[in-house]
């Protein structure tokens, strides 16, 4: 379990289940910490995920931690549904976020439809489910 939920670094997040990373740079503006990547672009940081400004990390986060609302004390991103896969329990769903594609799990309830491609949604990352590795 420790190496899911902790994973020391890329590989380890990568080996053991499906996982959202991310590349980029801290840096701080008027705003707070924001995180520069080429793939999410620029966005803000949780206050408790600040690194020092220059800082290379990378963003780790698994699907089923994704949420379709705003949420306080998350990472929030916009993004578009690009495509989504029925896989009994959950839906997952590709959202476009820049130039990336976050892989988000929505579980299924009966009667719940698929969000459609092209449909704008706001996607949530609670603090305590994002990891980052240096």
């Amino acid at each position: 379990i420790e190496l899911y939920d902790r994973p020391a670094n890329r590989f380890v997040a990568q080996f053991v289940g499906s996982v959202n990373l991310y590349r980029g740079a801290v840096h701080r503006d008027a705003a707070g910490a924001r995180f520069r990547s080429p793939e999410l672009g620029d966005v803000a940081l949780p206050a408790a995920l600040e690194a020092a400004p220059g800082t290379e990390i990378e963003l780790a986060f698994r699907p089923h931690a994704v949420h379709f609302e705003r949420l306080p004390e998350a990472l929030v991103l916009d993004g578009v549904i690009e495509g989504g896969e029925f896989l009994g329990e959950f839906m997952r769903y590709e959202v476009r976020v820049g130039q990336a594609v976050v892989i988000a799990d929505r579980p299924h309830l009966r009667g719940t439809g698929r969000l459609a491609r092209g449909t704008a949604v706001p996607l949530s990352i609670p603090m305590r489910e994002i990891r980052v590795i240096a």
